[in-house]
């Protein structure tokens, strides 16, 4: 699972270190609805084409219920995420730009 984030430009530094303290804390919201099996907040969180793609908010979370059922029936279940401070913010065009690392915990029945 990835996670990439677009902000719009905001002014001066300590705007700046706001919005990337708003950002991981999004993104650590986006891991908990992940982790809870609440996929329609996990959804709103998707890059909106890609939940067109998969026929809108309500198909998408039938497909990760799914998934999940499925993975939980041959023994996996993703159990922790645990977000990184975001990387510096860099412009593009009109926008700031950064990635935010996570990792990913996934325990194997045995």
């Amino acid at each position: 699972m990835s996670f990439t984030a677009s902000i719009f430009v905001l002014p001066g530094n300590s705007q700046i270190h706001n919005a990337a303290g708003n950002l991981k804390q999004q993104a650590t919201k986006m891991g908990q609805a992940f982790i809870n099996g609440d996929y329609t907040t996990f959804g709103k969180y998707n890059y909106p084409t890609i939940l067109r793609m998969m026929g809108g908010l309500p198909k998408f979370v039938e497909i990760m219920n799914k998934t999940a059922n499925d993975m939980k029936s041959q023994g996996m279940e993703f159990s922790k995420i645990e977000i990184d401070e975001p990387s510096k913010m860099v412009k593009r065009g009109n926008e700031l730009q950064c990635t935010i690392p996570q990792h990913t915990e996934i325990k194997l029945k045995q």
